[in-house]
């Protein structure tokens, strides 16, 4: 006879109360509001993750394979005397492992990234055929000055290429031009090739495919050991990146082969005017090669690329050179003045040109243009550390003086200038004023010697190397479209009479548009002086 359980207490279940925290079964946490901020929110908070990720065994064992490969010994003069020194000193070629880590450039990833010698060289055992890694168990003695280099070079561990023997030797035969025949460029990388590791077994793998009659994923080389076929994978640098910065893959690079006969093979599997859906892996499982045809992968030759360049140095060159005449030319009809210059010795004919221009524009000019056209000056080379009052003073020299009062007209209206540039915009009442500044400061090169110099120097025959005389341009069409665009419309619109005032057509242009009070002078000066009082 077996007696049942008998709780101590049976009643109902306490009921919680809401708002109140209570830990589940499964462990999982309240959901916590990020809109709100409470004193228990910070313990709430997960870790941050590291924002590098750790390399694997495959890219360790890649680019200690490439750092050691011929093209780097080659290039790497501090690696080459170490290894020399090595088979002098009767070691077998054998260099330690940190020094290679600390003297080679492509390896500083694996420095910032903390990994130790020994996960290094579990790597390298694993998969590596063609290196040999021992443990030093003495510690080497340098006989050098810098004794704490010695010991950050020192390690734990030494590291050689089994065909050590005849290395140092061979270097003498290597030449830039050699490299470059075994040189390829390759684009349209897959996306799993971010790293120099990833894109070399990436590489190796389609090689390896190459050589073999079928591919298939049944190859005879294991893909986790990287074979040295390839001498190095060179990451273009972007034009922004500074200097010193780790380089990043951006789809494309740069891979040198050891023999000239995988260059050919290379080229002509994966050509560089291939179409990339002009054919197929077919029945193939090796994912490497599937990622290469669906990303339209495809690679040029060094001179091909070479020549690539130059063509795109010159276009580019070519475009910029047209640019700069286009804007001299523009600049050069903006001065002059359309061509005013040329009657400056006649001024009967220069007024009748004026007057002419002035008419035409008059005719199409009413109250309801959104601005005045041909009323706005950009002006070059003036002093920094000049202000509005100096400018409105020198540029108002230009107008010519009335016979009653012995002054200059009034025609400059705003002077657009901010605290410390060296040009600014000028807003005339008329085309007139404008033609007038244009050709005063086209006859007479003047500068600013001071920022409170208000009636401008003229410039000598040999000016200063840092000392330009005063240049001022006409803005037409879109510029001068898009820069009244942002001028306030009580503003646009007061300009536009002012402008049609002063050519003399004020009231003709306001019976024809049928507008009574603005027509009138002191009902616009009201209206436009009236300020809004805040309640």
């Amino acid at each position: 006879m077996s007696l049942n359980f008998i709780p101590r207490k049976v009643g109902k279940p306490k009921t919680i109360p809401p708002h109140t925290a209570v830990a589940s079964p499964n462990g999982s946490q309240p959901r916590v509001n990020d809109e709100f901020k409470g004193k228990g929110k910070a313990t709430l908070q997960t870790e941050p993750e590291s924002s590098k990720a750790q390399p694997s065994d495959e890219d360790l064992c890649t680019v200690i394979s490439l750092a050691m490969s011929d093209y780097a010994i080659w290039l790497n003069s501090d690696v080459r005397r170490r290894l020399s020194e090595s088979v002098s000193d009767g070691n077998e070629g054998f260099i330690s492992l940190s020094f290679l880590l600390n003297h080679t450039p492509s390896l500083r990833g694996l420095l910032s990234s903390s990994i130790s010698e020994t996960v290094i060289v579990k790597a390298l055992r694993g998969r590596q055929s063609h290196l040999d890694v021992r443990m030093m168990f003495t510690k080497p003695e340098w006989h050098n000055w810098d004794k704490a280099k010695d010991q950050k070079d020192a390690g734990m561990y030494e590291i050689r290429r089994k065909d050590w023997e005849g290395l140092i030797s061979r270097m003498a035969a290597y030449t830039r031009v050699y490299w470059d025949k075994r040189t390829l460029y390759l684009e349209c990388l897959p996306v799993h090739c971010k790293s120099v590791g990833s894109i070399g077994r990436f590489v190796d793998i389609l090689l390896t495919c190459s050589l073999n009659s079928e591919p298939s994923s049944t190859s005879p080389t294991d893909p986790l050991v990287f074979s040295p076929k390839i001498q190095a994978v060179t990451l273009p640098p972007h034009h922004l990146a500074k200097s010193g910065e780790e380089h990043k893959c951006k789809g494309f690079a740069f891979v040198i082969f050891t023999a000239i006969e995988h260059v050919e093979m290379f080229l002509e599997r994966w050509p560089w005017d291939r179409n990339r859906y002009d054919s197929s892996p077919g029945h193939t499982g090796n994912l490497d090669l599937k990622e290469a045809f669906r990303f339209g992968f495809r690679c040029l030759s060094k001179g091909g690329w070479d020549a690539l360049k130059e063509e795109y140095l010159s276009y580019r060159t070519k475009l910029v050179q047209e640019l700069v005449e286009f804007n001299d030319e523009r600049r050069q009809e903006a001065t002059s003045g359309r061509g005013r210059l040329d009657s400056e010795n006649d001024p009967y004919q220069q007024e009748a040109l004026i007057s002419e221009e002035q008419a035409g524009l008059t005719s199409c000019l009413s109250l309801s243009s959104p601005y005045p056209p041909s009323c706005l000056i950009f002006v070059r080379s003036i002093h920094p550390e000049t202000n509005k009052t100096t400018l409105k003073s020198l540029f108002t020299k230009s107008f010519p003086t009335t016979p009653q009062s012995g002054k200059q007209t009034i025609g400059l209206d705003y002077v657009d200038y901010s605290k410390g540039l060296d040009s600014c915009y000028l807003r005339v009442t008329t085309p007139g004023h404008a033609t007038a500044i244009i050709d005063y400061f086209t006859l007479n090169k003047v500068a600013q010697g001071s920022g409170l110099d208000a009636c401008g120097s003229p410039l000598p025959l040999k000016p200063a190397p840092h000392s330009s005389a005063i240049m001022v341009e006409l803005v037409l069409g879109r510029r001068e479209q898009i820069y009244w665009e942002k001028v306030p419309l009580k503003v646009r619109t007061a300009a536009v009479y002012k402008c049609i005032k002063e050519m003399g057509d004020l009231s003709l242009q306001a019976n024809q548009s049928g507008i009574g009070t603005i027509g009138r002078e002191d009902d616009f000066d009201d209206a436009t002086r009236r300020k809004k009082r805040r309640k």
